[in-house]
């Protein structure tokens, strides 16, 4: 018997597969304390913000570099969280962000997704 919400259930699986890995991979990580950022909700917040300006880049096709990602960092966090960062800080934490979460430090992240 095939129950209809379980259509394209691999494929979704997969799309929370990616989210989840990421998601455990930065969790994980001390780092963010250093700059102030607490809860996994700022963090969150703040991995996906610059996934939307990495994508918003990439799609212009502009380049983008390490110092354009800290001032939008640098920008982002002025309007909305406020944390006491300098502009180094901010280029410190888009190289984490970017280097570590998103890349998981160059190795392959595995998400195993069951079809029903």
């Amino acid at each position: 018997m095939q129950y209809e919400f379980l259509k394209q259930f691999p494929r979704r699986m997969k799309n929370i597969g990616r989210y989840a890995t990421l998601f455990t991979n930065s969790s994980q990580k001390t780092t963010w304390r250093q700059y102030g950022f607490a809860t996994v909700d700022e963090q969150f917040n703040m991995i996906f913000a610059v996934m939307l300006y990495l994508m918003e880049q990439s799609l212009r096709e502009e380049s983008c570099t390490m110092d354009d990602i800290g001032a939008y960092i640098d920008t982002v966090n002025s309007a909305y969280f406020r944390k006491e960062m300098s502009y180094e800080d901010c280029r410190k934490m888009g190289d984490f962000i970017v280097n570590v979460i998103l890349s998981n430090e160059g190795k392959p992240m595995y998400f195993e997704g069951f079809g029903a």
